[in-house]
């Protein structure tokens, strides 16, 4: 990150035309390469062998183009998972139907069914799943007020649909803070999880085994916001690319954006 008081070498991210994006510079013995070339070279290997390597690793966010609309369409179907009245939530007395507040932040009625949301009569349920897929409690989120409610019991909190990114076998994948920016993310047809919060020890654990490689912090715009970006670039496993998609001034998180604000912070984050 351009801390190092002597670097004893760098990789090219400028925009010259003079010098190739990638290009490597060893300042100690000036070996000048692409950076396939000196993958290759640190497997005793040749520049196919970098290549590949980076390819099947890092594909996603090296060969493609347009990353918003690269992402195969998402299939909103409602038979993804089905929980019972045995199950954490039965605990709770909630109807597993459409609120008009979900429309005012946002959350299609397609995007409320496949995610199995909710309500009481103050509040929006939101069933919580471990990254296997099992229902493991619920979250609550008062209509009225900021109020927020996690199902006692639920010891380790979850990477709200973590599970899903994962099986939807996204390229890249957003993260948040709260439930309603992941899910708006969602409808707006890019996989999100969200923290609940900046993230705790067990969320970061179950993030790091994932197999996504390409990871976009689009956390508030403010300073929780700010500092939760930073602990997730420390947290996070440093074989993957983390990208920041920064909220525009005047606007707080991922729901006040319209789609097309939208995909103009996703497209900018791949440009840096």
């Amino acid at each position: 990150n351009g801390n190092e008081r002597k670097p004893s070498g760098s990789i090219y991210c400028g925009d010259s035309k003079d010098v190739e994006y990638g290009t490597f510079n060893c300042f100690t013995c000036h070996t000048v390469c692409s950076l396939p070339e000196l993958v290759g070279r640190c497997y005793g290997e040749n520049t196919s062998f970098g290549e590949e390597w980076l390819s099947e690793r890092f594909g996603s966010a090296i060969i493609s183009p347009d990353p918003v609309y690269s992402l195969k369409e998402i299939s909103l179907d409602n038979n993804v998972y089905k929980h019972s009245r045995k199950s954490p939530l039965s605990e709770l007395d909630w109807i597993e139907e459409y609120h008009p507040y979900m429309q005012k932040r946002k959350i299609t009625e397609d995007i409320a069914n496949r995610f199995h949301l909710g309500h009481t009569e103050n509040s929006i349920v939101f069933p919580l799943y471990n990254v296997s897929g099992e229902c493991i409690g619920y979250s609550e989120r008062n209509i009225y007020n900021k109020y927020f409610n996690i199902q006692i019991g639920v010891n380790d909190k979850p990477v709200y649909l973590l599970n899903e990114v994962i099986k939807s076998n996204a390229e890249y994948a957003i993260v948040t803070e709260a439930q309603i920016d992941a899910l708006t993310a969602w409808g707006y047809g890019i996989p999100a999880c969200a923290l609940m919060g900046t993230g705790a020890k067990s969320q970061y654990e179950d993030i790091n085994k994932s197999p996504i490689t390409t990871w976009i912090t689009m956390f508030d715009n403010d300073e929780a916001g700010r500092k939760a970006t930073s602990l997730f670039k420390k947290m996070i496993r440093k074989d993957v690319f983390v990208l920041e998609a920064n909220i525009p001034t005047g606007y707080k998180d991922i729901n006040d954006l319209s789609k097309e604000l939208f995909d103009e912070c996703i497209n900018k984050s791949f440009e840096v």
